[in-house]
């Protein structure tokens, strides 16, 4: 029996292992560094959450700063929102947000149809479907006189045509969006751009 040949079959299988262990090892690696990265798109940024403390602080209720972003494709949008509890007499601590597509155009301003083969961008955080244009975040807790700030994240889908993608986004003093509760202020306008 050759032994030579036994040794490089055994350095050959060694060194095959040792390979296959780094490649899971880097594998591991990215995939943790890729979800780190994930974790940390979905916070609200310092600038913007001093934006809406400001705003709220100089006597608003429901504020949204920055109204307007462009995106591409596979891309997501953040919104800051600011809510400051009034404590108005005999209201609830709770509210509601709905956002709600209102209308989106193609660059020439044609109408754009949101359903399964064209999606519009969509919440992430939320009660929310591609093929459906309102969006809840509900149970929203703010104390009396102190006020919150909350994140609306847009993932636009990869197949979502180029364009203007309008919602309104209305708050109701309410732990749940519904018909029976009012309206805490009148509603904003936020304006996507998918490019």
């Amino acid at each position: 029996m050759n032994k030579k040949g036994i040794e490089l079959s055994i350095n050959f299988i060694v060194l095959l292992v040792l390979a296959i262990a780094m490649f899971a090892g880097g594998l591991i690696f990215l995939g943790k560094m890729m979800g780190g990265a994930t974790e940390m798109s979905t916070r609200l940024n310092s600038q913007t959450e001093s934006q809406i403390y400001a705003m709220l602080d100089s006597g608003e209720s429901f504020v949204i700063p920055i109204h307007s972003q462009t995106v591409n494709r596979k891309d997501i949008a953040k919104y800051g929102v600011g809510i400051r509890n009034r404590g108005d007499e005999g209201a609830d601590d709770y509210f509601s947000l709905k956002f709600s597509l209102t209308s989106a155009y193609l660059k020439n301003n044609e109408v754009i149809t949101c359903d399964v083969d064209n999606p519009c961008p969509m919440m992430l955080m939320g009660k929310s479907d591609n093929r459906v244009s309102e969006t809840f975040i509900n149970n929203i807790k703010v104390a009396p006189g102190k006020a919150s700030t909350q994140l609306a994240v847009f993932e636009v889908p990869k197949g979502t045509p180029t364009g203007r993608y309008n919602y309104k986004v209305e708050i109701r003093n309410a732990p749940t969006f519904d018909g029976s509760s009012t309206f805490y202020e009148p509603s904003l306008q936020i304006l996507l751009n998918v490019k």
